[in-house]
């Protein structure tokens, strides 16, 4: 998925935001938004991937917006799966995503840390 400008919408007070740019990286990206409830904060998560031609490797970078701050920050987060065409979901505190192998990927907004799973499909 490729956007230019994000924004973030309230449909209960119909205020928006644009959600500031950042470093532009290598597409497609993923993206994620969830609530942390740690600290109270709604969050945007953008991963990128690309496959190495050299190594055929899948390079992963992982940033986080924070709405409470309005900046983004690059997060650890060694992902070495490729991406599947379909959308996050939110289920208690983690972003999920259905990656290739029968995996799903969760991302705990709380600890900042990915896990991953054989998909019960």
């Amino acid at each position: 998925m490729f956007i230019d400008e994000l924004y973030i919408w309230n449909p209960s007070t119909t205020k928006c935001r644009k959600v500031p740019d950042y470093v532009p990286r290598k597409g497609p990206y993923k993206y994620g938004f969830g609530y942390n409830q740690d600290i109270d904060d709604y969050e945007i998560v953008r991963i990128s991937t690309r496959v190495s031609e050299e190594t055929h490797t899948v390079d992963s970078v992982v940033d986080l917006y924070s709405l409470r701050s309005n900046s983004w920050r690059t997060i650890p987060g060694p992902i070495h799966y490729i991406f599947k065409e379909v959308k996050s979901v939110y289920v208690e505190g983690s972003l999920h995503w259905l990656v290739l192998k029968d995996k799903v990927i969760a991302f705990n907004s709380g600890r900042e840390t990915f896990r991953g799973s054989i998909a019960g499909v």
